[in-house]
């Protein structure tokens, strides 16, 4: 039993150090102007919004991703439709 226990946990193991290779190799595959815009998006919306007081420069990287993961915050234009369909911007 306890052999058994041993071979799926090394299964679960490697599957997962296979994936996550996968995965950083797909990442670094990515266009550099594609991971440019992420970044740019990320620290747009970790200094906006309800966040807006906060200065740039003194945010770091786990920060911004907290705000980014956190649902309760809204991004700072929404998309509203309109009763034909055509979507329209505001600001709130």
């Amino acid at each position: 039993m306890e052999r058994i226990i041993w071979r799926r946990w090394y299964l679960k193991h490697e599957w997962r150090k296979l994936r996550e290779k996968l995965v950083t190799t797909l990442v670094w595959s990515l266009p550099r102007w594609l991971i440019y815009w992420a970044t740019i998006r990320l620290a747009a919306h970790a200094t906006t919004g309800v966040y807006g007081k906060t200065d740039p420069t003194t945010l770091n990287v786990m920060e911004a991703l907290k705000r980014w993961e956190n649902p309760n915050t809204r991004p700072p234009i929404q998309l509203h439709r309109r009763p034909g369909g055509i979507r329209r911007h505001s600001l709130p």
